[in-house]
């Protein structure tokens, strides 16, 4: 398991969109922790309810559900998802499926 600690490490993955249809690139991010502010698993809201967060209607996002981690990358700022079935490297160490 990837610590929530906020334990810095690197990690390499392939990324992949599928509204978007692209991905495929492998992607290297050297300084990272995990976001556990964005990991939080949310029930989906019964029928008919809609979550508002700063005035506009989200989605509701289940990152265990999708199988997938949000990871802050610290030299950018940016939180990127990561599909965790295609993540290749952690600290320089091959994950093997």
């Amino acid at each position: 398991m990837i610590s929530q600690n906020n334990f810095v490490f690197s990690i390499n993955f392939v990324t992949a969109n599928r509204q978007k249809q692209t991905g495929g690139k492998i992607m290297t991010i050297n300084r990272a922790v995990v976001n556990a502010k964005y990991n939080k698993t949310i029930k989906t809201p019964p029928v008919g309810v809609v979550r508002h967060f700063g005035g506009g209607a989200e989605k509701v996002a289940n990152n265990f559900e999708n199988q997938t981690i949000n990871i802050l990358d610290l030299d950018t700022n940016q939180i990127i998802k990561v599909h965790i079935q295609l993540i290749t490297r952690i600290n320089d160490i091959k994950i093997i499926p």
